[in-house]
């Protein structure tokens, strides 16, 4: 039987920076994150007010979540009380466990959520794009419908390519004994999909989103991606004690999509050569006069590492305007124009140098 957090020796969280030739130096003194120890479950790096340096959100069990503020790179701040997304909107401690970030109401910020135990519902963090992330949990339609879940797994991923980003959540309770609650929640349950209707709500559509979001298990860890390269982003979740979960997307292809995936110059410096995943950057996509953005990351959810390629439904665009990045180093460029949808490609980071960079 799972013990804790609450009497458990809580721990002090750990930032290691890259040091370009395939190792991790551990950050200390004034760089280091200022925080006090915790019982971190999730953690995601996510620009929240896209000055171009990468945040880190934790997602703590049982006490406040820490969102800390790169300051330029020099060093990191908790803004995670100041911001609103250290609790609940009523200021109580949550037990978080995952955590997912994405852009839900188009308004070129980055959102958040976390999922936490059961009799307790996941919240829905809104980035206003200052310094503010308000629980919206209850006016766009969360609470009702996760309170009894105990979630893990999260994804924020657009299942239907309307151009509306839509929720998923992983399921599954630590304790077998809660199938002798008195409450609604239960050790096996089944796993969650919430449509964004693109008018500042969600609408719980799993019972009618297919027999696969019936299954009971334990669930954990999610992940989306389109693995069968038919344009739509499939669903998969690992489970306690059985087998992990594939659920294919079978959606009607009424919108259409975009794939891009973001490489920087291979190892030779040629442009022409792709090279490494461009972990960071952030790629915007005009479709139709709208703009949508995605940055590039591999990691999130609980216990997981996501499909590179970013996805974008386009609902129904059939061309594409535009396709940005701004690369890790700061550079930005057009790197498509006047595209035909329902592809996928490959942009490469050109030989541009920042401007800051001199020869």
């Amino acid at each position: 039987m799972f013990c804790g957090p609450t009497g458990l020796q809580p721990a002090a969280d750990l930032l290691f920076i890259n040091d370009g030739s395939g190792g991790f130096l551990p950050v200390a003194g004034d760089s280091a994150p200022s925080v006090k120890p915790g019982f971190g479950l999730g953690v995601i790096a996510f620009d929240f007010n896209r000055d171009g340096f990468e945040d880190i959100y934790v997602a703590n069990d049982s006490s406040p979540n820490f969102l800390l503020q790169n300051k330029r790179g020099k060093t990191f701040r908790d803004v995670g009380v100041l911001s609103g997304a250290a609790t609940a909107g009523d200021g109580r401690n949550q037990s978080g466990m995952g955590v997912a970030a994405g852009d839900i109401d188009g308004d070129g910020f980055e959102d958040l959520v976390v999922t936490n135990f059961s009799d307790d519902y996941s919240t829905l963090y809104r980035n206003d794009g200052g310094l503010v992330l308000e629980d919206v949990s209850d006016p766009w339609g969360l609470v009702a419908p996760t309170f009894a879940k105990l979630g893990w797994g999260a994804s924020i991923a657009d299942l239907d390519n309307d151009g509306w980003p839509d929720l998923v959540f992983a399921s599954g309770h630590v304790y077998p004994q809660a199938d002798d609650s008195p409450s609604a929640t239960r050790y096996r349950q089944t796993n969650q999909v919430f449509r964004n209707l693109g008018k500042g709500r969600f609408e719980d559509i799993t019972g009618k989103a297919g027999p696969g979001l019936g299954v009971l298990r334990s669930f954990r860890g999610l992940v989306t991606g389109d693995l069968d390269g038919d344009g739509d982003l499939d669903l998969v979740f690992s489970a306690i004690d059985d087998p992990p979960l594939l659920l294919e997307n079978a959606s009607k292809k009424t919108n259409h999509f975009l794939s891009v995936l973001p490489r920087l110059r291979g190892g030779s410096g040629s442009h022409l050569e792709p090279g490494r995943l461009a972990l960071g950057s952030v790629v915007t996509v005009v479709a139709g006069g709208r703009q949508q953005i995605r940055y590039a990351r591999t990691s999130g959810s609980y216990l997981s590492s996501v499909a590179a390629p970013l996805h974008f439904g386009l609902g129904g665009e059939s061309k594409v305007q535009e396709v940005r990045v701004r690369w890790p180093d700061g550079t930005e460029e057009v790197v498509a124009k006047d595209l035909p949808a329902d592809r996928l490609i490959t942009v490469v980071q050109s030989s541009i140098k920042p401007a800051a960079e001199k020869e």
